[in-house]
């Protein structure tokens, strides 16, 4: 009978005392004595509540410390967490915070994806705008490629910007009738003559013959003088320089003579 009153007086003093959330089952044995015990008295009892009051007060400070250093981890990591929330609460935030994750992931990739078809874009329009420098350059007589470094070019055009422009005589022809109505002129001398194109000469006419071989008959044709040039070579072809032709029992003919001449960017 005396155990029994005594477990009753326990357990009023303790929880009804201690404010825990669990509940906690203690006997006297738990006390480290019995009150059958010789040496049972109530100073004993009150020192063995004592104690145990405090540990029960470091299992809730324990308990409180656990629950906030998760609260803190959690809510560090973008899970927004309290120490007062039910487990159940914190496994929602954390499968909320899981997928708020995921989604960043997705638009990552999405965006990543994105980036990687603009700047293959945008290599590919850089690869482009490369060669319609290159070919430009090299039309003003630079000699750059499409792998020269930004220094390079750079050179190039102040090379261009200071440059001045030449008028070089090249060669010049004197042609017959159908007869030596052509005449090549090597180019290799002037800087640069790989980059130059037909453009880049001048004819010049310094005189000229044209006639029947009878008094008595007048002809006419128009005269349209060929010009090409071989950038590999250096050389200038000049076609239709003169020419013969009959009509009945006439014939009629011109030929010419002149100077060519150069113009480039030095």
């Amino acid at each position: 009978m005396k155990k029994n009153i005594l477990w009753f007086i326990l357990g009023g003093l303790i929880f009804g005392t201690i404010g825990v959330s669990a509940t906690y089952v203690y006997t006297a044995k738990d006390i480290s004595f019995l009150p059958s015990d010789e040496n049972w008295n109530v100073s004993n009892a009150s020192e063995a509540i004592s104690s145990l009051k405090e540990d029960l007060n470091t299992v809730n400070n324990n308990v409180s410390e656990y629950k906030n250093n998760i609260a803190q981890t959690l809510t560090d990591n973008g899970i927004t967490t309290n120490s007062n929330d039910s487990f159940e609460t914190i496994d929602n935030n954390i499968d909320d915070g899981i997928n708020n994750y995921k989604s960043q992931i997705n638009t990552c990739n999405s965006n990543y994806a994105t980036l990687n078809s603009n700047y293959s874009t945008l290599n590919t329009n850089f690869t482009n705008y490369k060669k319609g420098v290159t070919t430009a350059l090299k039309n003003k007589g630079v000699n750059v490629t499409e792998s020269s470094t930004l220094a390079q070019v750079q050179t190039g055009i102040n090379g261009i910007s200071k440059g001045t422009l030449k008028r070089v005589k090249v060669g010049s022809w004197s042609s017959g009738y159908n007869e030596s109505n052509t005449a090549t002129i090597n180019c290799t001398s002037i800087p640069n003559y790989k980059n130059l194109t037909a453009n880049n000469f001048a004819l010049e006419l310094t005189g000229g013959y044209g006639g029947a071989d009878t008094q008595d008959h007048v002809g006419h044709k128009s005269l349209t003088v060929g010009k090409s040039y071989n950038a590999s070579t250096g050389v200038l072809t000049l076609t239709n320089l003169g020419d013969y032709w009959s009509k009945g029992s006439a014939g009629y003919g011109y030929k010419t003579n002149g100077v060519v001449y150069a113009y480039y960017v030095e």
